[in-house]
């Protein structure tokens, strides 16, 4: 849904993660950089305020999903492929 934050055009979109449910809103920011906010209710928190459209990705997936450990994350994801009966 176009969005408008802080006087900058954006882009914001409901999520439901493991790590984080909630919108997410990317904005343009005046230096051609997007900012990339989380809002849970009230609550409203920068994830960062220079991010080039290659690192939107990861940094969104990294904050909404998979977190900083690799290894745990893996595990995470064996355990829900195996409870839904697609592991060996």
């Amino acid at each position: 849904m176009a969005s408008v934050l802080r006087d900058m055009p954006g882009l914001k979109f409901h999520v439901n993660g493991r790590l984080f449910q909630g919108e997410v809103l990317i904005c343009l920011n005046g230096s051609d950089y997007y900012e990339v906010y989380l809002r849970n209710g009230t609550d409203i928190e920068c994830l960062s305020d220079e991010v080039c459209f290659d690192e939107l990705g990861e940094l969104i997936d990294r904050h909404i999903e998979s977190g900083t450990d690799k290894e745990e994350y893996a595990r995470f994801c064996e355990q829900a492929a195996m409870s839904f009966g697609f592991g060996n």
